[in-house]
C-alpha cells in the first residue's frame, strides 16, 4: 500500500518534494494533517517548509496537478472542484504497480469537492463562527456533501411530520432497550453466553439499531443548520439521546441482569406448577449448608445459587433456590477472513421450592 513507502528513502523524499512544490497552500495545510502520525518527520519537514516559503510569497500560487485535464478524459474533473488526493499526491499511475491503487482516491489521483452546505460556500455560519463542517475551507469532499444534503431534505421531512421521527425513534430505542436487556441477562448468567451464537445475533441486532438510531441522531443535528427550528430540534436531538442511554441502563443492567435467569426458572417450576414469573433476589444468598445439600442430591457440576420467590395463578408465593449449573464450555474455532469463533454451552436450571 502507499502507506508502506520507505520514508527515509532520499529518492523518494525528492520525487515526495517535487509533487509537494505543484501544490497550492490550502492542498498543503490538509496533506499536513494526513501525515502527522508519520513515524519520522522527513514528510513533514518538506511540506511545513514548503507552506512557509508560499506565506512569505503570496503572489506564487501553484496550480496543481491537474491544470490542464482533457475536457474528453474519462476521469475528467473541473479543477476547480477538486484537490489532490493527500495520501498518494495524485501518483496513482506510476505507483499503482507497486504499492496498488490508493484507496483514499480510488486510483484517481485526486478527490473531488463540493461547496460546503451548511455555510453555502461562506466559511463561516450564521453567528459569523468557522463553520464547523468545512473549517472555513468553504469546500468540503462532495461524498461528504451529498450526504449532508441528503440530511437537510430529510430533515423538514421530519418537521412537517413528527409521527415520523416519534415511530422511528420509539422503535430504534425499544430495540437498543431490548437488546440490552436480553445481553445483561445472558452475561449475568454466564458471560460466555455472549460468545455462543445466540449471543452474537443479540450483539448484531444491537449494532443495527445503534446505526439506525444513529442516522436519526445525524438527521436531526446536520440537516437542521439551514432550518430556522433548529434550536428546537437539537433540544429533540439531545433529549433522544437521554432516552436512549437511560432505556438501555435501565432495562438493562439495572432491572434486566437476572431476566434470563429468572425466565428459565420459571419455564422449570411451570413443568411443574402454574408458576407465573419469579424474582431473584441478588442481595440474598443460599447458606454453604444448602449449597452442600443441593449439590449432593442434584449431581451439580459448576453450579450457582440464587434467592428467589416464585409467584403462581392462585396467588401463592413461596421462596425457591434457582440454581444454573452449566455442565460443558465448548469453544469452537472457525477458519475464514470474516468467521468469529463461539462457544456451545450445555446446562441446566433447577429452581427448588421451600429451600
Amino acid at each position: 500500500m502507499i502507506n508502506q513507502v520507505n520514508l527515509k528513502d532520499e529518492k523518494y523524499l525528492q520525487e515526495y518534494e517535487a509533487q509537494i512544490s505543484k501544490l497550492p497552500l490550502e492542498e498543503l495545510y490538509e496533506i499536513l494533517d494526513m501525515i502527522q502520525k508519520d513515524p519520522s518527520p522527513e514528510r513533514i519537514n518538506i511540506v511545513e517548509a514548503r507552506i512557509r516559503y508560499l506565506e512569505e510569497h503570496p503572489s506564487e500560487k501553484p496550480e496543481g496537478l491537474f491544470p490542464d485535464l482533457e475536457e474528453n478524459a474519462e476521469d475528467y474533473i473541473k479543477t476547480s472542484d477538486c484537490i489532490t488526493c493527500p495520501k498518494c499526491l495524485g501518483q496513482k499511475k506510476r505507483l499503482e504497480w507497486l504499492f496498488g491503487k490508493c484507496k483514499k482516491c480510488d486510483g484517481k489521483g485526486f478527490i473531488q469537492m463540493a461547496i460546503c452546505p451548511d455555510c453555502l460556500g461562506e466559511g463561516r455560519a450564521s453567528d459569523q463562527t468557522i463553520c464547523k463542517t468545512c473549517k472555513g475551507k468553504k469546500i468540503i469532499r462532495a461524498n461528504e456533501a451529498k450526504q449532508i444534503k441528503w440530511y437537510q431534505r430529510m430533515c423538514p421531512e421530519f418537521v412537517a411530520k413528527p409521527e415520523i421521527l416519534v415511530l422511528s425513534s420509539l422503535a430504534t430505542i425499544g430495540a437498543l432497550a431490548f437488546c440490552a436487556r436480553i445481553l445483561s441477562g445472558l452475561y449475568f448468567l454466564d458471560r460466555h453466553f455472549l460468545e455462543t451464537t445466540e449471543g452474537h445475533c443479540i450483539i448484531a441486532i444491537l449494532v443495527i439499531a445503534l446505526i439506525c438510531f444513529g442516522i436519526i441522531a445525524e438527521i436531526l443535528l446536520l440537516g437542521s443548520k439551514q432550518l430556522p427550528e433548529r434550536n428546537h430540534i437539537r433540544n429533540i436531538y439531545i433529549l433522544l439521546i437521554i432516552a436512549a442511554l437511560g432505556a438501555m441502563v435501565i432495562a438493562g443492567p439495572i432491572t434486566g441482569s437476572t431476566c434470563v435467569l429468572e425466565y428459565k426458572a420459571k419455564e422449570y417450576l411451570c413443568n411443574k406448577m402454574e408458576c407465573t414469573r419469579v424474582t431473584i433476589h441478588k442481595e440474598l444468598s443460599v447458606s454453604d449448608r444448602e449449597q452442600e445439600l443441593l449439590k449432593d442430591s442434584l449431581n451439580l457440576h459448576t453450579p450457582s445459587f440464587y434467592k428467589g420467590t416464585a409467584y403462581f395463578k392462585n396467588g401463592d408465593s413461596t421462596e425457591v433456590s434457582v440454581i444454573y449449573d452449566r455442565t460443558s464450555l465448548t469453544k469452537h474455532s472457525v477458519t475464514g477472513r470474516f468467521s468469529i469463533p463461539y462457544y456451545t454451552i450445555t446446562y441446566r436450571i433447577y429452581a427448588i421450592p421451600g429451600k
